[in-house]
């Protein structure tokens, strides 16, 4: 089970709307270094900050992770060229969290894009150094969530094709579809109420091309989620699809990620919907 960080809720940026720069993203048909698999690459902009360097040049990284071109964002501020760079900004972030030092990455609308687009180029990408290996049509719902580009969205059909193909035409479940089985992801959101929980938990399985999963409540005598007052802790795994809600009475707010054997945050609640445009779940 996921445990709670340490961490001053002050720094976790809050479910209130705000604007939010618009980012321009261009996306590339490339082969997979390692596999030789078809997949997209698409390059995300971040502000170099914080020892992490970011480059407007190409970058390489080892044949676990994708080839990159250069991409430019509108506001100029550089790319994260490599997967190394993404976790090492969430690494960063994380580590500061638990001090109770990570307002300077989300104090500014530009920096918590930048925090948006490392968790996507991270997921996205296999790491070997935390043991994380996403499948095809892992990598490829990530991206088509992040982008509107077309080549995108064919991207994710062609791995789904091949993932129905591979199991005899068969359309499985997304826990073993893809070139290789999909890595799970564990999420657990801290929030001062169910409805505020429920609305980040939907909005961070888009934002990452997950499947949502509707919690189940936990608590005595709160058999539906909505009965549940106070603050709540929702657990969510992607591979198993258990997903609960418990009541979590404490200061600490945001999201946790677990990926393989890493874990990351806390992050703002309302990373990848800012603006709330999204409507509220049911619960």
């Amino acid at each position: 089970m996921m445990q709670a960080l340490n961490h001053n809720p002050q720094h976790v940026a809050s479910m209130k709307p705000v604007s939010t720069p618009s980012i321009s993203l261009r996306t590339r048909r490339l082969r997979h270094a390692h596999t030789g698999q078809p997949v997209l690459y698409i390059g995300l902009p971040v502000q170099a900050r914080n020892g992490v360097a970011c480059s407007s040049s190409s970058s390489s990284s080892d044949n676990s992770s994708f080839s990159a071109g250069p991409i430019q964002s509108q506001q100029e501020t550089g790319t994260i060229s490599t997967p190394e760079l993404a976790w090492k900004l969430l690494k960063d972030f994380t580590k500061q969290s638990v001090r109770g030092l990570a307002a300077s990455y989300v104090e500014s609308p530009e920096k918590r894009a930048a925090l948006r687009t490392a968790l996507v180029v991270a997921y996205a990408n296999p790491y070997p150094p935390a043991g994380w290996a996403p499948s095809r049509r892992q990598a490829a719902a990530a991206i088509a969530a992040s982008t509107d580009s077309p080549e995108a969205k064919d991207a994710l059909q062609e791995a789904e094709t091949a993932s129905e193909d591979s199991n005899g035409g068969e359309t499985s479940s997304p826990s073993t579809t893809g070139d290789s089985a999909d890595q799970e992801v564990m999420f657990g959101v801290m929030a001062g109420s169910v409805r505020i929980g429920v609305r980040a938990l939907r909005d961070w399985c888009q934002g990452l091309g997950l499947p949502y999963v509707k919690p189940v409540s936990r608590v005595d005598g709160a058999a539906n989620p909505a009965a549940i007052k106070g603050g709540v802790y929702i657990k969510y795994n992607s591979k198993s699809k258990l997903c609960y809600v418990s009541a979590y009475e404490s200061r600490d707010k945001g999201v946790l990620v677990q990926l393989a054997q890493d874990q990351l945050g806390h992050f703002p609640l309302g990373l990848f919907d800012e603006a709330m445009k999204n409507p509220a779940p049911e619960l």
